[in-house]
C-alpha cells in the first residue's frame, strides 16, 4: 500500500518483488493497491483522509473480487507504513458494513503482515510542520494524513481500539457471538419506532410526494446555499399547516439518500403531537440514534457505553434526555463517519421539552462541519427566535407550489391550464387541499380530460368546506354507521390506530376483508 511500485522495489532493482510471486504461487491472485498518501508526493497532494482511502480500498477490492468470481477466496494482506492504518480501517469498515458483499472481505481474511506500521502514532507527524521548501519545489506535505499519526488523535485511537477488540473477539467465537447478542439486545431496547417505517406510513397515507412537487426545492437559492456552502449547516423549512412540509421532507430525504455514498448517514425523525412515541425531545433523539446505528453498526459502541450501565431504563427515566443527547453527540463526533444529514420534521409537534431540542439543534449545527441539518415547522415565533441563535442557517419559506399535479398526468394543454388555475384559485395557500382534491380525482372512474374540469367544480374551496363535503359523503353512504364508529374511535385514542389494531376496537362488517 502507498506507491505500489516504489514501496516494493529494492534499491538497484527495476521491478517490485510482488511481480515474482506468480511464478512461485501459480494458484494465487496477486494484487497491489496504492494511494497518494506519501509525505512528499505530487504537486497536488490528495485531500483524502485515512478513512477515505479505506473506503476506496474496500470498494476497489470488493469490485475486483466480484468481477472475477473470487469473493469467497481467502485473503492475506501485506501492508507497509501508513498502509497498515488504511488496512485496519478497511477491515473495520468491511466488518461493520450492512451489505453482505462488502462484509466478504472481512470474512475472507486469513492473515496480515505489517511492515513499519506506526500503530500508535509517531514523531513523524512533526514532518507536517516542516516547510515545504526544505524539500524542494513541486513537493507537498499531506498534513491531513500526517495528523493521523499524532498519539492523541481520536481517529487513530478509535481504529486501534476497535481493531484490538476485533482481534480479541476473533480468538474466541463465543466472545464474538456474545458481543453480537449484547448489541442486538441493546438495539432492541433502544427501539420505540423506526423512522423509516414512519416515513413509509406517511407516504402511503398521503399518497407519497410526486417528484415534480418537490424538485423545485433543489433550484431554490436557500436550499442550494444549505446544500453546497460549508458555512451553512442548518436549513429551516417553515410554512403554515397543509402547505406540504412533511411530503417535501420525504422527497428531500429520498433524494439525499440516493445521492450519498454508503458511508454517509442520513438520519431523520417525524414528530407527531398525537402519538406519545413521537411527540417529545427524548423520542426524537432516540429515533435519530436508532436510525444511525441501523445504518452504521459500529456506532452501537456509543450506545453500549450507556446501556451497559443502566439498561433500557437509561433511555426512559428522568435523565433520559441527558443520556441520549450525549450518545447522539458522541455519534456526531465519530471519526469513521464522513458526513451526516440530520432531518427533523414538525418541531411544532414536539409537545414536551421542545426547548431542549431547539437548544441542541442551534448549538450543534454550528459545531460540526460534516453534519448538515434540516428542521421543519410551522412559522411559530418561539421556534424562529430559538433558531436565530444558529449562526449558520438558511430559511426556506413555503407557499403553495404552483406546479400542478395535473402536469404530471399528461393532460392536454387547455385542460392542464384549467386544472392549474382552479387549484391555484381555490387552494387558499394550502397544499393539503390540493393533495386531497387530486387524491379524490385519482380515485374517480371518470379521471379523463373531458370530465376532469367538471369534477373539480364539485370540490369547494378551502379545507373547511372540503372536509365538510367529505363528512357529508360519509354520512350519506351505506356504511355511515360503521364510518361513524371508526371516527369515534379515532377521536378517543391517544395515538393513531393501525388497520391491524382496528378490529380489536370496533366490530368489522363481514363483507369487509
Amino acid at each position: 500500500m502507498g506507491d505500489r511500485e516504489r514501496t516494493w522495489t529494492a534499491e538497484g532493482q527495476s521491478t517490485p518483488w510482488p511481480r515474482a510471486l506468480p511464478q512461485k504461487l501459480q494458484q494465487a491472485r496477486i494484487l497491489t493497491w496504492g494511494y497518494d498518501a506519501y509525505f512528499m508526493s505530487k504537486p497536488e497532494v490528495s485531500s483524502n483522509g485515512l478513512v477515505d482511502h479505506a473506503t476506496n480500498l474496500l470498494a476497489n477490492l470488493t469490485s475486483d473480487r466480484e468481477s472475477c468470481n473470487a469473493s469467497s477466496r481467502p485473503l492475506i494482506f501485506v501492508a507497509h507504513s501508513l498502509g497498515g492504518l488504511v488496512w485496519k480501517a478497511t477491515i473495520l469498515l468491511s466488518r461493520d458494513n450492512p451489505e453482505t458483499l462488502f462484509q466478504s472481505v472481512f470474512h475472507a481474511l486469513k492473515g496480515v503482515v505489517f511492515m513499519g506500521t506506526l500503530h500508535k502514532g509517531a514523531w513523524m507527524a512533526d514532518w507536517a510542520k516542516i516547510p515545504v521548501t526544505t524539500f524542494g519545489f513541486g513537493k507537498s506535505t499531506n498534513i491531513k494524513l500526517l495528523n493521523v499519526l499524532k498519539r492523541v488523535n481520536q481517529l487513530l485511537e478509535s481504529i486501534q481500539g476497535d481493531f484490538s477488540a476485533m482481534k480479541a473477539g476473533s480468538k474466541s467465537g463465543r466472545n464474538h457471538d456474545s458481543s453480537n447478542d449484547a448489541d442486538r439486545a441493546c438495539l432492541k431496547d433502544l427501539y420505540t419506532t423506526d423512522p423509516r417505517d414512519d416515513k413509509r406510513r406517511i407516504e402511503k397515507v398521503k399518497g407519497g410526494p410526486l417528484k415534480d412537487s418537490y424538485r423545485w426545492t433543489f433550484d431554490n437559492d436557500q436550499f442550494k446555499q444549505w446544500r453546497y456552502e460549508k458555512q451553512t449547516q442548518l436549513l429551516w423549512v417553515k410554512g403554515d399547516p397543509g402547505q406540504g412540509k412533511k411530503l417535501l421532507l420525504c422527497g428531500i430525504i429520498k433524494e439525499v439518500d440516493q445521492s450519498t455514498s454508503k458511508y454517509v448517514a442520513v438520519s431523520f425523525f417525524f414528530c407527531q403531537a398525537t402519538d406519545t412515541r413521537l411527540n417529545h425531545a427524548a423520542a426524537v433523539i432516540r429515533g435519530l440514534i436508532y436510525n444511525l446505528v441501523d445504518q452504521q453498526p459500529h456506532l452501537i459502541s456509543h450506545v453500549r457505553r450507556q446501556y451497559d450501565k443502566s439498561g433500557r431504563k437509561g433511555f426512559e427515566d428522568v435523565n433520559a434526555w441527558e443520556a441520549l443527547s450525549k450518545i447522539f453527540i458522541d455519534m456526531l463526533e465519530d471519526s469513521l463517519l464522513h458526513s451526516i444529514y440530520v432531518i427533523i420534521n414538525a418541531l411544532d409537534e414536539c409537545t414536551k421539552d421542545l426547548d431542549l431540542l431547539l437548544d441542541l439543534v442551534t448549538q450543534k449545527s454550528s459545531v460540526y462541519p460534516h453534519v448538515k441539518w434540516i428542521v421543519s415547522s410551522r412559522s411559530w415565533t418561539v421556534i424562529g427566535e430559538a433558531l436565530e441563535a444558529a449562526t449558520q442557517k438558511a430559511t426556506l419559506s413555503l407557499g403553495l407550489n404552483e406546479k400542478s399535479t395535473a402536469e404530471a398526468k399528461k393532460y392536454k394543454a387547455e385542460t392542464r391550464d384549467a386544472i392549474s388555475q382552479h387549484l391555484l384559485s381555490n387552494a387558499q395557500g394550502t397544499f393539503l387541499w390540493v393533495a386531497l382534491v387530486c387524491e379524490e380525482l385519482a380515485n374517480a372512474a371518470r379521471w379523463r380530460n373531458s370530465s376532469a374540469c367538471s369534477l373539480l367544480t364539485a370540490f369547494p374551496a378551502g379545507l373547511e368546506y372540503l372536509y365538510y363535503r367529505m363528512i357529508e359523503q360519509v354520512r350519506k353512504s351505506e356504511d355511515a354507521g360503521f364510518c361513524k364508529r371508526i371516527l369515534g374511535i379515532v377521536l378517543l385514542v391517544y395515538r393513531p390506530v393501525t388497520l391491524a389494531e382496528l378490529p380489536a376496537l370496533v366490530e368489522i362488517p363481514e363483507y369487509i376483508t
